[in-house]
């Protein structure tokens, strides 16, 4: 979709369907304070639409990539996962699905995603930028117009910082308490630093959350007999596990449920978990295109 349209159907939504859209969208109010700037404003236009499409395509990207390694490391780590369950229906209870809401008190899942995060490292660079000016840093002369990324797999891998860094840990990010740590969330990288991190970085780790306590509410997953479950990734600006095959058990049916990339009409983009019927097949949908295809 181009940043031109996604201004479009933003404008239609907030204008055209009032009474059924009762709460505003998050670009809506992008949208709103561009048009009452003037024109001396770097909230313009043109930023504004690349805003919004970095909110869309980078925070897409980062969800469905952080589910997939997600589930593949509850399925390899049946002991966390079973905890995991304890913790949901002791918080949320059977009667609702859990709500953003309870996060504060499920640090332990704040701190399994966290963890996630920093252990796959599935942006190992960020997006690449460039110096403004001349700068000197340790020493080193950059010139203006240097392109640099920050890497951020070093920093989430450093032995100084983290203890047993290759090592699944939760307790990485848990206080004696059993509390999140905040100071050392923050440290993790993934969706860059400073002035210049992903703009959606707090929406798309509420995204993640929800995604993830839903599904554990209503699924576990086991891994399938024989399945090599390694970390092995394809690689590109994101890292992405390889396909790999699970149990998945839901509403007390046993499903085995092989992964894959949907493609074109497919993607349901940021569309909640659903089932599709294709043919004689049912099939799992996730954000970002993840198909399940169960078996």
């Amino acid at each position: 979709m181009k940043s031109s349209s996604i201004l479009s159907a933003t404008k239609w939504r907030s204008t055209d369907r009032p009474l059924i859209l009762s709460t505003r969208f998050m670009s809506d109010a992008i949208i709103e304070v561009t048009d009452e700037f003037d024109g001396d404003t770097e909230l313009t236009k043109d930023s504004t639409e690349a805003m919004l499409a970095d909110l869309l395509a980078a925070g897409m990207d980062a969800v469905s990539t952080s589910l997939h390694f997600i589930v593949l490391l509850l399925a390899k780590h049946p002991d966390i996962q079973t905890k995991v369950h304890e913790l949901i229906n002791l918080v949320v209870g059977r009667g609702r699905l859990p709500f953003v809401e309870d996060r504060v008190h499920m640090p332990y899942l704040d701190a399994f995603i966290y963890e996630t995060m920093c252990f796959t490292s599935f942006v190992p660079v960020t997006i690449p930028h460039s110096t403004t000016s001349d700068v000197t840093v340790r020493g080193l002369s950059i010139p203006k117009d240097t392109v640099i990324f920050i890497k951020q797999w070093s920093a989430n891998h450093d032995p100084l910082r983290w203890k047993d860094p290759h090592t699944f840990d939760l307790f990485h990010f848990l206080d004696e308490n059993g509390s999140l740590d905040k100071d050392l969330t923050n440290n993790v990288l993934i969706f860059s630093a400073g002035k210049r991190k992903y703009i959606g970085d707090q929406v798309a780790k509420v995204e993640i959350f929800l995604f993830f306590a839903i599904l554990l509410h209503q699924c576990s997953f086991k891994k399938c007999p024989n399945e090599d479950f390694s970390l092995k990734c394809s690689y590109g600006l994101t890292l992405k596990p390889l396909e790999y095959k699970i149990t998945a058990k839901w509403s007390q049916v046993g499903l085995v449920l092989s992964s894959s990339r949907g493609r074109g009409n497919d993607s349901l983009g940021c569309s909640p978990v659903g089932i599709r019927l294709t043919g004689n097949k049912k099939q799992l949908l996730t954000p970002g295109g993840y198909i399940w295809t169960l078996l």
